[in-house]
């Protein structure tokens, strides 16, 4: 069974994924540490792609460079919560 994480932990974690968002100029509309009905301890809200993101159609570098982005954005909530843990965040993350 996977450990649980605190509450401080998953406001380390989103908050990882806001800031490299928010540094990497993607948009959201909120961060939450609420639990959510499908399990999850928190989120970012709204992180949506724009209209013209489509790599299943075609990878321009426009698109590549917005697919790499979101891939950052989607691992800094494990760099920060590991940053502020001093260890190593071995499952129960996205």
């Amino acid at each position: 069974m996977p450990r649980k994480f605190t509450r401080t932990e998953t406001a380390y974690h989103e908050a990882g994924h806001a800031t490299a968002a928010w540094l990497l100029g993607l948009r959201f509309k909120n961060v939450t540490i609420a639990p959510s009905e499908q399990g999850t301890l928190g989120c970012i809200n709204e992180l949506t792609a724009p209209k013209w993101f489509r790599p299943e159609v075609a990878v321009t570098p426009r698109i590549r460079v917005m697919a790499e982005r979101r891939i950052v954005t989607f691992f800094a909530g494990k760099c920060a919560q590991e940053q502020y843990l001093g260890k190593k965040v071995r499952s129960g993350y996205e």
